[in-house]
């Protein structure tokens, strides 16, 4: 099992020039407002509306519709450009999860996510680790979500970073050539550890599409990509 798939994507231009631009506001919030250096996005209903409604929206279910995908959640992922780069880039190993409500808690695994990447480096580190939220190396940890509210999420146990890649060890799969900027975006598996090591040199802004489907479709299509010629 391999946790990712990369595909060949792109928006046309006016949906690309039409993304990129009404994420500004959202980038600009949650570089001056959020508490945390870098964070999951959920989008106000005002936003969902515009996002939902839009040429982006119907391209990207023109993509998944062959793909026997339909739908999905709209979320943002957001890193922020800091001042100077962090001394440790290793990300917080973690599993995405949602629950009781809609949008935030640790009840229900994020079995997997697309992500198209709107701005930042291309060549950004993802990592995965073959551990689930049944491992005893995870634990529940309460954090604030980018608007100050407490939510919880599913990490690497241990009080820091070192703790943490202690306890999980190496990562058993890891890739950076993810994303290119509308030309190439992937699919990734999140109900398992995964992180990703940033600097924070240059901001980072992915339009992420989150699906409770199994990951075993993504394995099927993997299969159907190996095939074509």
């Amino acid at each position: 099992m391999i946790p990712y798939l990369t595909l060949p994507f792109s928006f046309s231009s006016s949906a690309w020039l039409w993304a990129t631009s009404i994420v500004k506001p959202v980038i600009n919030d949650f570089q001056t407002n959020a508490p945390l250096e870098a964070g999951l996005i959920t989008p106000d209903n005002d936003q969902l509306r515009l996002w939902y409604s839009s040429k982006c929206w119907q391209e990207l279910q023109d993509f998944f519709q062959p793909i026997g995908l339909e739908g999905g959640d709209i979320q943002f992922f957001y890193y922020k450009k800091l001042p100077r780069p962090v001394k440790d880039p290793r990300g917080n190993p973690h599993i995405d999860t949602t629950g009781p409500d809609q949008w935030s808690g640790d009840k229900h695994d994020i079995n997997f996510r697309f992500n198209i990447v709107l701005l930042g480096d291309e060549d950004t580190e993802m990592f995965w680790w073959n551990r689930d939220r049944h491992n005893q190396g995870v634990e529940s940890k309460e954090f604030p979500r980018p608007d100050g509210i407490p939510a919880k999420r599913l990490q690497a146990r241990g009080e820091n970073r070192d703790d943490q890649y202690l306890a999980v060890g190496e990562p058993d799969w890891r890739c950076q050539s993810l994303a290119r900027l509308n030309q190439e975006a992937s699919f990734v598996r999140t109900d398992i550890l995964h992180s990703i090591n940033w600097t924070g040199r240059s901001p980072r802004f992915t339009l992420s599409i989150r699906f409770q489907r199994p990951w075993d479709i993504i394995e099927s299509l993997r299969k159907r990509v190996a095939l074509v010629p």
